[in-house]
C-alpha cells in the first residue's frame, strides 16, 4: 500500500493522475519507484492507495478524498489557528449594518430582512432586503420607477407617468 497524509495527497493528486497507468501498477515496487518523489518515508497518513487501482477509480475516489481534506482558498482565513470565527464573519441579521465593496468603493448597507435561499440548486444564497448607502458610489439607476400615486397609493410599473388605478399624474422621482 502507498500511504499519504491528507494534505500531501490533495497536493499530489494532479501529478498522480498524470503518471498513474490506465490499469494500475503491476507491483508495489514499480509504483514506489515511479512515485518516489511524492512519497515521504517519514509520513504517516490516513490515505492508503492500492497500486493495482485503475486510473479511473483513482480519479473518482481521489477527487472526493482530496476535496474533503482541502479548503478552498477563499475560506482558508477562517480556518487558521487563532481566528475567532464569530468575530471575523460578517454578521447578517435584521438591523445590522454590513460593510460592502461595490465597484471598488467601500460603503455600508442596513439589513431590513434576511433569510437563506436555495437558488439554482445551490444552498449558498441569501435573500436580503437592504438599504444601501450610496453617498460615495457613482450610481445610475436604469428604468427607475416613479413614486407611488399620491391619491390612491398604487405603485407604478417601470417608467409610467400616470397612475394605472386612478389616472392621476405621478410625481417626479426627485421629490418623493
Amino acid at each position: 500500500m502507498l500511504t499519504f497524509s491528507e494534505k500531501s495527497f490533495a497536493l499530489a493528486l494532479p501529478h498522480l493522475l498524470k503518471v498513474w497507468p490506465e490499469d494500475g501498477f503491476r507491483s508495489e515496487r514499480a509504483a514506489k519507484r515511479i512515485l518516489s518523489s511524492l512519497l515521504d518515508a517519514t509520513e504517516r497518513g490516513r490515505v492508503h492507495l492500492d497500486p493495482k487501482l485503475m486510473r479511473k477509480e483513482l480519479r473518482v475516489n481521489g477527487v472526493r478524498v482530496a476535496t474533503m481534506y482541502s479548503t478552498p482558498w477563499k475560506y482558508t482565513k477562517y480556518f487558521q489557528k487563532g481566528t475567532d470565527l464569530r468575530r471575523s464573519a460578517v454578521k447578517v441579521r435584521p438591523g445590522a449594518t454590513m460593510p460592502l465593496t461595490i465597484g471598488g468603493a467601500d460603503t455600508t448597507a442596513y439589513v431590513n430582512t434576511a433569510r437563506r435561499l436555495v437558488f439554482r440548486g445551490s444552498p449558498n444564497y441569501l435573500k436580503l432586503d437592504l438599504n444601501l448607502n450610496t453617498e460615495n458610489l457613482p450610481i445610475i439607476l436604469e428604468r427607475e420607477s416613479s413614486c407611488a400615486c399620491v391619491y390612491c397609493g398604487r405603485e407604478p410599473v417601470a417608467d409610467e407617468v400616470s397612475c394605472r388605478g386612478c389616472g392621476a399624474p405621478l410625481p417626479s422621482g426627485s421629490g418623493c
